[in-house]
């Protein structure tokens, strides 16, 4: 599998129990907690890109890609990961999972997702 990516490539590791996505407003900040889970598709002959932007202040942060079935096999991993953006570039059909995971982060993250 071709995968472009700007940061180190590992294991998914164990996922969090809690459910769903928390945040809340304190100061004028959001805080958010607990995990997500996104879902993409990329057809035959397409290239798909996810884009990340994380703007957090405090607290962590993490981030999978993998292949729907194959979560041991990410596509990328990133744990505590710093204010910054990145491209991760899936080329092989499929359905890919993104799991996010926060423990009282503050500040935003998006994910902007394409297909070519």
């Amino acid at each position: 599998s071709l995968v472009f990516f700007l940061m180190l490539l590992s294991g998914c590791g164990s996922k969090s129990a809690q459910p769903g996505m928390t945040t809340d407003v304190r100061d004028g900040i959001t805080i958010h907690n607990g995990t997500e889970q996104l879902f993409y598709q990329v057809g035959n002959g397409q290239r798909g890109e996810l884009r990340f932007h994380f703007k957090g202040e405090t607290g962590s942060i993490s981030a999978c890609v993998y292949m729907k079935g194959y979560p041991d096999y990410p596509y990328y991993r990133g744990q505590n990961i710093p204010p910054s953006n990145f491209t991760v570039v899936l080329l092989d059909p499929g359905e890919y999972i993104v799991d996010i995971e926060a423990v009282d982060y503050a500040g935003d993250y998006t994910i902007d997702w394409s297909r070519r």
